[in-house]
């Protein structure tokens, strides 16, 4: 058979073309292949803070991504508060050609070094790929200087994604953002909380902001504002600011504590704080006498700087209020804790009083809804979680009319109505291996508000229960 010309043109633009989509198919079936094999991969921004005297370094984290060799981020930042600096060298990936960067936008293309591939992981696990730096962008002279500031570093979808191999072909990716906080100045942070209707002890952590020694030598806890000891004595009979340093049996080698006086305010109608403890090395002095404010000493190299350290925790008790006695009708949904520096820090805090700038955030209490554990009747903390006082509490207050502290937890098959079908429902499940009670059961937890519809029950006495933001 002979062909012409032109046959053979055909034939090789038909060759051609099968052998396109032979590629495209194989490609796909690759990227099919290696999308089905387990979870997509992601990238993440993790969150990081640090002071105006350092700079940002970002961690870009990776997960589920054993098969891919490049990988493409796009990052949006604020280019008020930051200003892209440098990526290091070295690290399991490394940057790859020229970045495109424009004003609030940087994108990078990262490529596995060869000879350093990923190790299997878990899925979900996930590893530093590499630190992006940015420096910081001081504010303007005519503002008032701030105590933080809080930015999002934000993953554009459409500009992340890993590659398959060598191609252009991009895998399906989850992309996570992250958030920077910059401090400008030193202060004190309370930690904010959940907590459930009933008398009981929680933690509130306190955090403290310092930055580094001024440069003339003097340290930030050289002396207080009015130049005297912060609280007279402590517990040590030393001066809170460490002046305590001049006794015969002072140690020369102990390293330098930095001393401060924080004043904590609160509402005593809901809280009462009975306790402060130290943390990380941190000693507190604390007067329940005068539960306002606590001393503090912090061990710290000359030239050390902290971003939100943990100090601290102020130990509470709530009093099982649930309104203001002003206003009994309407129940408080949130109690403000705050904290501020009284004395000890340096030139560039803020300091209770002083009345510049912005001051630190203040912590809170929110109330959640009502915990409990389905036929735990009473919401008892001690003991098994369901009982045969339980089923009898039930009867005595069906046939009786006894309130019951807990008429969610009595609801124990949840049709929405207390009768004698849940005290048998208890006895069934005690002594006769009957189904356990509805949820929540055996760990606490909600009403499901759906289950029945018209379900009004409530619960005057939760479990206590306390959770932490």
């Amino acid at each position: 058979m002979r062909f012409t010309k032109k046959n053979d043109g055909s034939r090789v633009t038909g060759l051609s073309l099968c052998l396109f989509v032979g590629l495209s198919l194989c490609l796909w079936r690759t990227t099919v292949a290696l999308d089905s094999a387990g979870p997509p991969p992601s990238i993440r921004i993790g969150d990081t803070c640090t002071t105006i005297d350092s700079r940002l370094s970002v961690p870009i984290l990776i997960a589920n991504e054993e098969w891919d060799t490049r990988v493409q981020i796009t990052i949006d930042y604020d280019e008020v508060v930051l200003n892209y600096g440098w990526h290091p060298q070295g690290s399991p990936w490394e940057v790859e050609g020229p970045e495109q960067k424009e004003e609030g936008r940087t994108t990078i293309v990262l490529r596995r070094v060869p000879g350093r591939s990923a190790l299997p992981r878990p899925p979900g696990v996930e590893t530093t790929a590499i630190q992006l730096f940015f420096t910081l962008r001081q504010p303007s002279p005519d503002q008032k200087l701030p105590f933080l500031a809080q930015t999002q570093l934000s993953l554009d979808p459409a500009g992340s994604f890993f590659f398959i191999g060598g191609t252009l072909y991009p895998r399906d990716t989850r992309v996570h953002s992250g958030t920077a906080t910059i401090y400008y100045r030193d202060g004190v942070e309370v930690g904010s909380g959940s907590i459930t209707r009933r008398k009981q002890d929680f933690i509130l952590p306190v955090y403290l902001t310092y930055l580094a020694q001024t440069s003339d030598g003097e340290d930030a806890d050289g002396e207080d504002a009015d130049g005297e000891d912060a609280d007279g004595e402590d517990a040590d009979g030393e001066g809170a600011d460490g002046e305590g340093a001049d006794d015969e049996n002072a140690d020369d080698d102990a390293p330098p504590e930095r001393a401060f006086t924080i004043g904590v305010d609160y509402d005593e109608v809901f809280l009462r704080m009975h306790r402060i403890t130290g943390v990380d090395g941190a000693a507190a002095s604390f007067d329940p006498a005068a539960p306002g404010e606590f001393s503090l000493k912090i061990p710290a190299a000359p030239e050390e700087t902290a971003c939100r350290r943990h100090v601290a925790n102020l130990h509470f008790r709530y009093t099982g209020e649930r309104a203001d006695p002003e206003t009994p009708d309407i129940p408080v949904d949130e109690i403000p804790v705050s904290a501020a520096l009284i004395s000890g820090a340096g030139f560039n805090a803020i300091v209770q009083g002083d009345g510049v700038g912005a001051g630190s955030p203040p912590g809170s209490v929110k109330f959640m809804d009502d915990y409990f554990v389905r036929g735990n009747t009473d919401s008892r903390t001690a003991g098994p979680q369901i009982q045969l006082t339980d089923a009898v509490r039930i009867l005595i207050g069906f046939f009786h009319g006894k309130p019951i502290p807990c008429a969610d937890a009595a609801d124990v098959n949840n049709n929405g109505s207390i009768d004698i079908t849940d005290a048998i429902h208890i006895v069934n499940f005690l002594y006769r291996s009957g189904p356990p009670p509805a949820p929540p059961f055996p760990a606490p937890g909600l009403d499901d508000p759906g289950l029945p519809p018209m379900d009004d029950l409530g619960c005057g006495k939760p479990l206590p229960m306390f959770r932490l933001e």
